[in-house]
């Protein structure tokens, strides 16, 4: 009995560590811009985490394409922003992804963020987000959305 709570304890502490050594991997910063429908998206990286369906390392930028982005219902000229994307999870593990983006005005000025979560999404699974900067945006001016960072690591059961 004592050296079954041993092995038991041993796989839990073993667990702990090998959770806590998934959230220090690399990120690598990147972004690029593009205006409304159709932007592609940024990036970070979690290489050693998540590989791609030949058991290669997979971009997670290339997982996330901004679909739309507008003034939805305006009032008296001002509204919120709504944003949706297209998730395809390239990897070859079911995984957490977390999207971040900014709202920039035609000077190039960042005028709001945005992000999102998507959970357990599978290999091969697509997944449509929405999400919002949740700051109010004048209808009249030419915004340009685009996704700043994508962030994948693995789903853990």
């Amino acid at each position: 009995m004592k050296s079954l709570l041993g092995v038991v304890a041993g796989v839990v502490v073993l667990g702990a560590v090998g959770a806590c050594g998934s959230l220090s991997t690399a990120e690598h910063a990147a972004g690029t811009s593009h205006t409304g429908a159709g932007a592609k998206s940024g990036s970070t990286t979690n290489d050693d985490v998540v590989t791609g369906s030949d058991n290669t390392v997979s971009d997670p930028r290339k997982d996330v394409t901004l679909t739309s982005a507008k003034i939805d219902e305006p009032y008296e000229g001002q509204g919120f922003d709504k944003i949706e994307y297209k998730l395809v999870n390239h990897s070859s593990k079911r995984s957490n992804y977390e999207i971040d983006g900014e709202v920039d005005d035609p000077s190039g000025n960042r005028v709001a963020d945005f992000s999102d979560f998507k959970n357990d999404v599978k290999p091969g699974q697509t997944v449509i987000g929405k999400t919002s900067s949740a700051e109010e945006l004048k209808e009249s001016t030419h915004y340009t959305w685009k996704i700043t960072k994508v962030d994948r690591t693995k789903s853990w059961d």
